[in-house]
């Protein structure tokens, strides 16, 4: 079995799913440098990795989300020259990688790089940066690219590289399993009368009252579109909050957590689309699952996301999409069949034209659009994607 190791930042939650399928096929090791992602301090690496759990081995580097004094050192290199990989892979273009790809005919292992940037996600990125990147890029033996965006970006930095595309998904088949479960318009029925029971005793104190069934009632008639994500400005859900104030018939359940908050009520009560503009904290995937299949709709305005694993999510889940065509996860959209792109209204300010609309509703009424949207995903399984993996870096 061949020897891979896998220079990482911070692990989301997926990437133990991930790497414990990889490790199945090679003999792996992740240098992660850092214990705990900057968007989510919660996850930290002790509680999540299980080493009798997992198959593969996880040498941690540093502390917090950005360990400076070990990303910038080079130190794991006498840990390379104990373990002699057969194929080194850097995630993304921290400085880590350019030591591993300087060093690589020394220690005699083959030097990947994986990328899920574009070039919207990178637009401001200054000019001693983007030498730094084309100078990496020069050094791979080939590049893995998370999307056909991430492909044209990274030709562009160094036309002559070698690309192959190994996909971005999140935990397809989990999402896919969750939506059996909801097949009948029945069940979604009742997931979305759920949904709304829980948004008004968020609002109003666990209390029922005499208003609730009203409020149920208009809910579970309403076209509800979903946002997931980090309520963050370079995400742009102020956007639905336009299309609130144009389509009475809307409302807009958002699902995270951040920064913009306190704006975005602020704005929601401004525009007077408050009543139908509902946030819900971050919640676990089984939870996820579930607002997905209440869902008419995934709503994804942000147009510098790297890629966007919600639309996999959503997409396993049978609700369909609309998001820009500029991230990443957009060429998982079949434009009309599971999804729509063009976010980007013509006011840089997300409000589609009227037809459009109009179009996208037609189009959710047809009985067959969610097993369109599970159909075009299936087969974006752990197992093929490992195997892709292995593919491109020659370890199969």
């Amino acid at each position: 079995m061949k020897r891979l190791v896998v220079l990482h930042p911070p692990f989301y939650q997926v990437n133990y799913d991930f790497y414990h399928e990889l490790g199945k096929l090679v003999d792996l090791d992740v240098f992660m440098f850092g214990d705990w992602p900057s968007e989510n301090p919660a996850w930290k690496v002790r509680e999540l990795y299980k080493p009798t759990e997992h198959s593969f081995r996880l040498r941690i580097f540093g502390k917090g989300c950005y360990p400076k004094s070990r990303i910038y050192s080079g130190c794991f290199l006498f840990e390379l020259r104990r373990l002699r990989p057969d194929v080194v892979l850097t995630i993304a273009f921290a400085p880590y990688g350019l030591y591993a790809a300087m060093f690589q005919k020394l220690l005699g292992y083959r030097f990947y790089l994986l990328s899920n940037s574009n070039l919207e996600s990178e637009s401001r990125l200054s000019r001693l940066r983007r030498c730094y990147r084309s100078f990496l890029l020069s050094k791979c033996h080939k590049a893995l690219s998370a999307s056909p965006a991430t492909t044209v970006y990274l030709k562009g930095l160094y036309p002559g590289l070698q690309v192959e595309e190994a996909w971005q998904t999140a935990d397809v088949p989990y999402y896919l399993q969750q939506a059996e479960c909801y097949a009948e318009d029945s069940q979604r029925g009742q997931l979305r009368r759920e949904l709304a029971t829980e948004i008004w005793q968020r609002r109003q104190g666990a209390s029922e009252g005499p208003e609730q069934e009203p409020f149920v009632q208009d809910f579970c008639g309403s076209s509800v579109w979903l946002g997931v994500g980090r309520l963050i400005e370079r995400k742009r859900w102020r956007w639905g909050l336009t299309l609130l104030r144009n389509y009475p018939q809307f409302r807009y359940v958002l699902v995270g957590k951040g920064e913009q908050e306190s704006r975005l009520l602020a704005e929601a009560k401004q525009l007077g689309v408050e009543d139908r503009f509902h946030l819900l904290p971050f919640e676990p995937p089984e939870q996820l699952a579930r607002y997905y299949n209440a869902a008419d709709l995934l709503y994804f305005p942000p147009t510098g996301e790297p890629f966007g694993f919600v639309v996999a999510e959503a997409l396993a889940s049978g609700c369909p999409v609309l998001c820009s065509g500029h991230i990443g996860a957009s060429a998982l959209i079949k434009e009309g069949v599971n999804g729509w792109h063009g976010v980007e209204g013509p006011e840089d300010n997300g409000l589609l034209a009227p037809e459009q609309i109009e179009k996208i509703l037609a189009a959710l009424a047809v009985p067959n659009i969610r097993e369109r949207c599970k159909a075009g995903i299936r087969s974006s399984t752990p197992y093929e994607r490992v195997k892709r993996f292995c593919q491109i870096m020659g370890l199969d």
